[in-house]
């Protein structure tokens, strides 16, 4: 198995001053009857992986490949939501003529 920590992870790793340490141990864990695997807490120390968090999963040349995933939360819109976007986004007469000026259509 191998644990790899995300650029993104990284990044932010080497600005904070925090050293990834290398992991070159290798580990037994069993597939449990459910499909599951607990990553020894060595692995997880070393790949800064902590409860909550998600990984995707991947095959790799035959190998199991865990990487932290970033989720980027995404706001489902109400017909509400997007009538209030469509107000705010509303130029009034004097803005609308203030940008066509700009754009140099009158």
């Amino acid at each position: 198995m191998e644990v790899k920590a995300s650029s993104e992870k990284r990044a932010r790793n080497r600005r904070s001053g925090v050293r990834a340490a290398a992991v070159s141990a290798e580990m037994l864990t069993q597939v449990s009857t459910r499909g599951q695997i607990t990553l020894p807490a060595e692995i997880r120390r070393a790949a800064q992986v902590r409860p909550g968090d998600h990984l995707l999963v991947r095959v790799e040349g035959g190998r199991i490949v865990l990487e932290p995933a970033v989720i980027v939360p995404v706001e489902r819109y109400t017909e509400e939501r997007m009538r209030e976007f469509a107000r705010e986004a509303e130029m009034s007469p004097e803005e609308l003529d203030a940008a066509r000026k700009r754009w140099g259509l009158s």
